[in-house]
């Protein structure tokens, strides 16, 4: 029995050494596992510490008190209301996470920095806007007033106008000059009796005047029109250079005079009219600076005015944020709450304009006389509906921005912009329909919503601020089953108008084709 057992205990013993690596590598994958366990457990310990600070931070600033929370770790829970394992926590935090530079602190290059060498710095400053450099006679203008209300200047005050001319204008209960009249009058007169080697120069008014638009004339330069006057006149395009010879010999160049309130002050533009020494009159300058005043410009100021646009002071500008469907009945319960006339509706496409004057015509069923307005329409057309419109024959007047424009509507007491303009010079040119000789106007914008903020900057970018009119939803709700109506009849005329002009193309079509058809003769043999 010894024997077997000692024989037992050897094979044993050397089994034992012969597995020995064995259970040592089991041993170690276990510690390591366990080494990675801990790991996982301190992670996530650290990871609920960082969470329970930041809600720590977030419940400071919301005044309200740190409620304890437990995360669960693959271990054990975490109690993140202990305050000494929190402290402990933070130191750890302290230690691992690497320190961050504040916004303020600023390093130079070649410091170094948690490891990281600053290879260089860059100073975010805001840009200073451009100055124009401009013509002498652009930065230096003469200062036009907009109140028509305070008329200063009698006709009788200017010197050189003939009498009978006085006594016209008399005759005529014309007894004041407007603030334009009054200062480019005395300046044509005194150009005109200087001796005959001063030749006179050419002149520009950017002011609300109601003439004709020279932006219009700028804008067709590319028919050469301008050209061949000037050359049937003078010979050529351009003013010679003065000397003693070209002021001795050359006739003097033909005085031009441009009127417009969005008179282009692009120096560029201008250059194509040829102008000779030109003098500038504007009414677009702070109303700080004295009327009639010959204005130095500074550089910190000089172009400040460039694009900056003006208005008649007895005009009155608003805009109204609206929806969509709703813009057919607001500016229906406008007109009509209001008893309104002789308005003037401006929208952005002859089609709309077409559907919004039947629309208006529906709502009002007869109440309210409505016109529409277009270049599709016959020039004598066109001025029996302006003339009907200036005598009260009709109310309401929808046109396009054809008409906004170099155009004389007579009597205008509204001007609602159905549909917001796209530019700003569209803009001035719409509401400069009304507020016109120092009556009283009234101008409203019709924007969406989400087109609020291209319509402010727009008018802000041109030194305009337009108040906004606020009409209640409630207000329009007892015209929603009328409005309904109003659109299915609007439909049906649509659809009418539809079908008659399928009818009319394939008329003219098949009258076209039988006019053009070639009729052949039939062969006939000959007799044999």
């Amino acid at each position: 029995m010894k024997e077997d057992r000692k024989l037992l205990h050897g094979r044993c013993s050397i089994y034992a050494l012969r597995c020995a690596p064995f259970p040592l590598y089991l041993g170690d994958g276990l510690e390591e596992n366990q080494n990675k366990n801990e790991q996982k457990h301190q992670l996530s310990k650290l990871l609920s510490k960082i969470d329970e600070r930041k809600r720590q931070k977030t419940s400071k600033q919301d005044g309200s008190e740190t409620v304890s929370t437990k995360y669960k770790t693959p271990g054990k829970e975490v109690d993140s209301g202990n305050k000494s394992e929190n402290k402990h926590i933070d130191i750890e935090l302290d230690q691992q996470t690497p320190s961050i530079k504040l916004k303020g602190e600023k390093h130079k290059a070649g410091t170094v920095v948690d490891g990281y060498t600053i290879l260089g710095t860059h100073r975010f400053g805001k840009k200073k806007k451009v100055k124009r450099v401009l013509p002498k006679w652009l930065a230096n203008p003469t200062i036009i007033s907009t109140n028509l209300q305070k008329l200063t200047t009698s006709v009788e005050d200017v010197p050189g106008i003939d009498e009978d001319i006085v006594q016209k204008l008399k005759e005529n209960n014309i007894t004041q000059f407007f603030p334009v009249q009054s200062h480019v009058i005395p300046y044509l007169l005194s150009a005109h009796n200087k001796p005959r080697y001063y030749w006179p120069s050419d002149i520009c008014v950017s002011s609300p005047t109601g003439s004709d638009e020279a932006d219009r004339i700028i804008e067709n330069i590319q028919d050469d029109w301008l050209y061949y006057v000037e050359k049937n006149i003078n010979d050529c395009l351009h003013p010679p250079p003065l000397s003693v010879s070209t002021l001795q010999w050359y006739r003097p160049p033909t005085q031009k005079l441009l009127f417009s309130a969005t008179l282009s002050q692009d120096p560029e533009k201008l250059h194509q009219l040829a102008l000779f020494q030109p003098k500038l009159f504007t009414s677009v300058i702070n109303e700080s600076s004295e009327i009639g005043e010959n204005i130095e410009m500074s550089n910190e100021i000089r172009g400040d005015f460039i694009g900056k646009y003006t208005t008649p002071l007895e005009l009155s500008e608003q805009f109204c944020v609206v929806e969509a469907a709703n813009k057919p009945t607001l500016l229906y319960h406008l007109i009509k709450s209001n008893g309104w006339k002789h308005v003037l509706c401006f929208t952005n496409t002859r089609m709309i304009s077409h559907r919004l004057s039947l629309l208006l015509k529906h709502l009002g069923e007869g109440e309210i006389k409505v016109a529409e307005i277009s270049t599709a329409l016959k020039r004598a057309e066109r001025n029996q509906i302006l003339s009907h419109f200036a005598a009260g024959k009709i109310d309401v007047l929808v046109s396009t921005d054809a008409f906004a424009r170099g155009m004389d509507i007579l009597d205008v007491k509204f001007v609602i912009s159905f549909d917001p303009p796209k530019y700003v010079k569209n803009y001035i040119h719409r509401v400069g329909r009304t507020g016109r000789a120092g009556k009283v106007g009234n101008a409203i914008t019709f924007i969406l919503e989400s087109q609020r903020g291209h319509f402010t900057e727009m008018l802000q970018e041109a030194g305009k601020v337009v108040k906004e009119l606020t009409v209640p939803s409630k207000d329009l709700e007892y015209l929603t089953s009328h409005s309904k109506k109003a659109l299915v009849k609007l439909n049906q005329v649509l659809e009418e108008e539809k079908n008659k002009s399928l009818k009319s193309m394939k008329f003219k079509k098949k009258h076209k084709f039988s006019e053009g058809k070639i009729v052949k003769k039939p062969n006939v043999s000959k007799a044999t």
